[in-house]
This record gives structure tokens, sequence and C-alpha cells, in this order.
């Protein structure tokens, strides 16, 4: 291999995805979600770091999808976002970008489990509260976000309601 500084190319690795691949069941969910977005992806469920969180920390979610057949008819490539809501609606934290950076949409194939990992910072003047975590995706292209049924939702909407998170800053004296 060819030296570099301090670093040497000592050869190539070939990652494949398993086939076939897991069940569901061995996925490290920790809370279930089943909604469907836009018939093409399954939002399966979620793990989040444990709360209540301090303002300032980091919130890291991951989210496990499903690939679903009506995948084949988007157009565009899907970006995904997280975003954490007060009361009123406002993001307080948010993130947003290709699901997995490596392995765009276009390329998901029907019946695939894909793991995606995001990390909302919180604001270090983000007042004690519950908040709302959400995530969903959108077209790449257009903005528009895909429609959300099934699961925990009572109704079409365009974003999966993840759960409440409890921030707790520590006491000032």
């Amino acid at each position: 291999g060819r030296t570099l500084g301090t670093e040497a190319t000592l050869g190539q690795v070939q990652v494949l995805a398993p086939s076939p691949p897991p069940s569901t069941a061995t996925l490290p969910i920790d809370q279930p979600a089943g909604a469907v977005l836009g018939d093409a992806v399954r939002l399966l469920g979620f793990s989040a770091t444990e709360e209540p969180l301090a303002p300032g920390a980091d919130l890291a979610v991951s989210l496990f999808w499903q690939v679903l057949p009506g995948m084949d008819r988007v157009e565009n490539d899907l970006f995904a976002f997280v975003q954490l809501l007060d009361d009123a609606g406002q993001v307080q934290a948010g993130w947003e970008g290709p699901p997995v950076a490596w392995h765009a949409t276009d390329a998901w194939q029907p019946g695939e489990l894909v793991r995606s990992q995001h990390t909302l910072r919180l604001p270090a003047a983000l007042a004690d509260g519950r908040y709302r975590l959400i995530a969903g995706l959108f077209d790449a292209a257009t903005g528009q976000r895909l429609a959300s049924s099934g699961g925990l939702l009572r109704a079409h909407r365009d974003y999966v309601p993840l759960d409440r998170v409890a921030v707790v800053g520590r006491e000032h004296v």
C-alpha cells in the first residue's frame, strides 16, 4: 500500500447487506411507531437518549425504517427530519438531511430495513418542560413532506409523533 504520513492503506473492505435481512424483532427498538409515510416507507419505531435531558445536552435518536413496495413510485430522493417542538409547535431543536449519508433513498429496495441515527443539540437556554419529539420524511427536491398514517396517529399528518421529552436544568445558586 501507499504510505500517507503516519497512515497506510491496508486494503479495501466491502460491506454487504445481510441476506436474508434480519427479523424486525431483532432490531433495538425502544418504542414502536408503526406509521407509514407516503405509502413508501414504514417507520417501525425509534430509540432515544434517556431523559430527563439538561439544556445544552445532545439528544440522540435512532429511527428504524422498513421500505415498502410503494418506494418504487417515489420520484426524488427523500430526506429525514427530527424536531423537538414546544407547546406552541415552535421548533426548539432539529435535524434534517439524508437518513443515511452513504445510502441514498433512491437505492432503497422493498423489504429493506434501514436504521438512521441523528443528534439534536438542545439550546443551552431551553426552558424546563416537556417537549414533543416528531420525525418524518420529505422530498429533497421540493421540500414536500410525506403524509403519515397509521401507528400512533389518529389522523393523516405530515410527521410522526414519537415521544414527549423532559428537559430539566440544574438548580442555580
